[in-house]
């Protein structure tokens, strides 16, 4: 494995991804390399996870040359070692590229987890629902057509209509420190435009340290859905709602709450469609026990 890397094969029946066009951007020349070995690419991954263990950022790589089947072998490796539960893999095949992200050392899986509590709390208290309303997706890797796949830190999809593995999320969850956020709205972009509507939301949530502080995004597609120019116009993504919560848990904007809509979560309508709503003083308590885990 050498670096820098050459330039990504493209191949001419289909173009990659705006939002991983974008993310490939983002990745220091000294973390793009081409592929030569399963065994040399451990030993590079290894290699960064010490060098960003005590830093307070996310990690990622860019990985050229690397055709399908060496991703499938890769991701099984990973697991055999005992690194896949701190990689996140972001694959397309039409430039034969990996992005990997890196999340040696940061607070990501109990973030993570205390945060789908909520929102699932949330969910079994509508009448008729149960916590079996939803399945958790955890950092499932999902497939999509045109040879890409994705993994994210975690995600929700309706039970009854997304059964087992059919049907990718409805919500997907990032997690990273304040130095990636770039890079975690190009995932949600990611999520969003290359799914075929199967995701209508990612919530980023951003740390920082030093003073403790956390922020988040909610991200969806936005645009015209009706209207005379509503062909001229397309639909983009970006955030619909932000909230920061400081050190002591105050929550900006002060008094609004982080809602999921009904139908964004869930597939068909039913029981009145009731939005899930986690309060900013809920936000604020979930924020103050997520930071006794930092110290």
């Amino acid at each position: 494995m050498s670096a820098p890397t050459k330039s990504p094969r493209i191949r001419k029946d289909t173009r990659p991804t705006p939002a991983f066009t974008k993310l490939s951007a983002l990745i220091p020349d000294e973390n793009k390399l081409v592929f030569s070995t399963t065994a040399d690419l451990q030993t590079k991954i290894k290699e960064k996870m010490t060098e960003y263990l005590e830093s307070e950022t996310d990690c990622y790589m860019l990985i050229t040359g690397v055709a399908g089947h060496i991703v499938e072998a890769l991701y099984e490796e990973l697991e055999r070692y005992g690194i896949r539960k701190v990689t996140r893999f972001t694959y397309e095949q039409t430039m034969e590229s990996l992005i990997i992200r890196l999340m040696p050392g940061a607070p990501h899986e109990a973030l993570t987890r205390s945060f789908c509590f909520e929102v699932m709390d949330k969910v079994e208290s509508i009448p008729g629902y149960s916590r079996f309303s939803l399945s958790t997706v955890g950092a499932t890797m999902f497939r999509f057509p045109g040879g890409r796949s994705k993994q994210g830190d975690a995600g929700f999809k309706p039970h009854d209509t997304r059964r087992r593995r059919h049907g990718g999320p409805s919500v997907m969850v990032e997690v990273g420190y304040s130095e990636s956020l770039s890079a975690l709205r190009c995932d949600a972009q990611w999520w969003l435009e290359n799914t075929g509507g199967q995701t209508r939301m990612v919530i980023i949530i951003e740390i920082s340290k030093h003073p403790n502080a956390l922020g988040l995004e909610c991200w969806q597609m936005i645009g015209p859905n009706q209207g005379v120019h509503r062909k001229s116009i397309p639909r983009r993504s970006d955030y619909t709602q932000y909230f920061d919560i400081d050190h002591a848990g105050a929550v900006t904007p002060a008094g609004c709450d982080l809602v999921i809509p009904y139908r964004t979560l869930f597939d068909t309508s039913q029981h009145g469609d009731p939005d899930i709503i986690v309060s900013a003083g809920e936000l604020s308590e979930w924020a103050r026990y997520v930071y006794d885990d930092f110290q």
